[in-house]
């Protein structure tokens, strides 16, 4: 008997009946190249829908708490949150819907974003505050900036929330880590996940030194899985945002010809 954890537009999350799942281990695509596809990501047991339905044919939904709760609730909107909505999008000069698309609010006090792992659960929540500043709410796990729906095609991984969404507001399919040395699994199992092998994938550098190495290690780590991974450098700016906003034409020429290369 199956026990589904829960279930999103395009995946299902389960306790493996393979083994003695307590955490929900066992995933199945609902839509895209990979549809029917299931795997346990702990005892590594696959397959195919029509496999699995052979075996399992009753589906019994399955309680479970999740490890965050709460998290959730420090995303809810202000009543003043259109307002700051407006300001943050003209700061980073972008349509206000691009902010929407990474689920990006203001709090009251803070703007916040979800932080997910690399199947597209909650585990963390990042804040930004109107002086700069970057905190994450406390139980918070560094995590993944997600828009809504990969329908396919190249994806650009970015260095920050920021970079992220000004990047995605080019025309790309953008992601975002954390920070410059996080989220190495999320951005593998995401990949595994969502994208066929051979499919394009741009990790943007930040213009220093840790943002260039970490850059280079995700980008071996995605050739290695069968992707076709490169390194793309906005030098002589310090990142992707500054350089779509001085020169956002560049960082779209430049973007098309390294997913064309």
């Amino acid at each position: 008997m199956l026990q589904i954890v829960r279930q999103t537009a395009d995946m299902v999350y389960a306790l493996c009946p393979f083994h003695d799942d307590h955490d929900p281990s066992l995933t199945i695509n609902l839509t895209g190249p990979f549809a029917g596809r299931w795997r346990c990501w702990a005892c590594g047991a696959e397959g195919w829908a029509s496999e699995f339905q052979m075996g399992f044919t009753v589906l019994q939904p399955a309680l479970y708490a999740p490890q965050h709760i709460g998290l959730a609730d420090s995303m809810i909107p202000a009543h003043d949150s259109y307002d700051y909505m407006v300001k943050l999008a003209t700061e980073w000069k972008v349509p206000r819907g691009s902010l929407g698309e990474y689920n990006v609010t203001w709090t009251g006090t803070s703007y916040s974003a979800p932080m997910r792992n690399g199947f597209g659960e909650l585990i963390g929540v990042h804040r930004r505050f109107p002086d700069g500043s970057k905190r994450c709410v406390k139980g918070s796990r560094l995590g993944l900036f997600l828009p809504s729906f990969y329908a396919g095609g190249p994806v650009v991984l970015c260095e920050g929330l920021s970079d992220t969404v000004v990047t995605a507001s080019l025309g790309f399919y953008a992601i975002g880590r954390a920070s410059a040395m996080s989220c190495l699994d999320h951005i593998s199992v995401w990949f595994s996940q969502h994208c066929r092998p051979g499919e394009s994938a741009v990790v943007v550098s930040d213009s220093n030194d840790v943002g260039q190495k970490s850059s280079q290690r995700i980008a071996e780590i995605l050739c290695r899985q069968g992707f076709k991974s490169s390194v793309l450098s906005v030098e002589p700016y310090k990142d992707a945002r500054q350089m779509a906003t001085e020169k956002p034409d560049g960082l779209r020429q430049m973007l098309r010809q390294q997913i064309s290369g």
